[in-house]
């Protein structure tokens, strides 16, 4: 979290209340993510995100392993989620709670990663490492990071074989289809839900609403005085609907939000969704023809 001076923050404050904040951007605008696909060696699927200057810069890496299911889900896959940010631990702990809190239950269908019943499951592990977050936002640029790297994952085809009579533990064995044109997808890239932060600055003018914001800089999330984590899948609704459909909401900071402002807080994510942009570019290409799209 930085620190800034009373000047600076009724600068940000003034800004943010005449809808010219202080890199330029409107309240509702985000700055473009950039995500480079494939980066990381020897895992099932990766990606490096970073925003302008790169302030904010982490890297997302996706692996898979056969386990046995627990005795509570014994038809059920895994998913865990763990963040290493060599700046802070506080932070670790937060943002892995947070991530496997909001995100991780709406990723992947734990049914589709069963092998066989009581005896094999996908345990999907999903590794964050922080390089930098003095550009703020860093929840909203890890759920971006998981959104390209599950979206490339690919787990090989497995067949499930009878039991042997000479395994006494009765497990059935297991044949890899070592053709990689026979991998599966882990899940579609549009399934994949992303977290949009909105952050309310108490305005000193007027004391009733707040300044709601999105894709606050490091300055302004230390001007907020709390905020609420919206978690978006633009591809989930049961009718194809382009429109986003919130699937969770989590409120950080102190302090509780009347119904009335969560509402407006929701209705304002949902409006400045629209405007977000995700810059993707394979590693084997870079950034020179990058393809642009628009995603909640």
């Amino acid at each position: 979290m930085s620190s800034i001076s009373t000047s600076e923050q009724q600068y940000i404050l003034q800004g943010c209340r005449e809808n010219c904040r202080r890199d330029g951007r409107t309240r509702s605008e985000f700055r473009p993510y950039y995500v480079i696909t494939g980066t990381v060696a020897l895992s099932y699927g990766s990606a490096r995100v970073f925003l302008p200057t790169q302030e904010t810069h982490l890297v997302v890496s996706v692996k898979a392993e056969l386990v046995v299911p627990a005795s509570s889900a014994p038809a059920e896959g895994v998913v865990e989620v763990s963040v290493d940010f060599l700046q802070s631990d506080i932070v670790n702990d937060a943002l892995e709670t947070t991530l496997s809190t909001l995100l991780v239950p709406h990723l992947v269908d734990k049914g589709q990663l069963c092998i066989a019943p009581e005896h094999y499951v996908w345990k999907i592990n999903i590794d964050i490492l922080v390089i930098s977050a003095n550009g703020g936002s860093l929840i909203d640029a890890c759920s971006q990071g998981i959104h390209a790297a599950l979206g490339q994952t690919m787990l090989p085809r497995l067949t499930v074989a009878a039991a042997s009579t000479e395994n006494d533990d009765n497990k059935p064995a297991l044949q890899v289809d070592s053709n990689i044109k026979a991998a599966r997808p882990i899940v579609s890239t549009n399934a994949v839900p992303v977290i949009v932060t909105i952050s309310l600055l108490r305005d000193s003018q007027q004391s009733k609403r707040p300044i709601l914001i999105v894709d606050a800089i490091a300055e302004e999330e230390t001007c907020s005085f709390a905020q609420v984590h919206v978690v978006l899948d633009q591809g989930g609704s049961s009718n194809h609907s382009k429109e986003p459909m919130i699937c969770a909401l989590h409120k950080a900071g102190g302090g509780a939000l009347p119904f009335a402002l969560l509402q407006e807080v929701t209705q304002f994510c949902l409006e400045a969704s629209d405007s977000a942009r995700v810059v993707v570019a394979d590693t084997a290409i870079g950034f020179k023809e990058p393809a642009v799209f628009e995603c909640a």
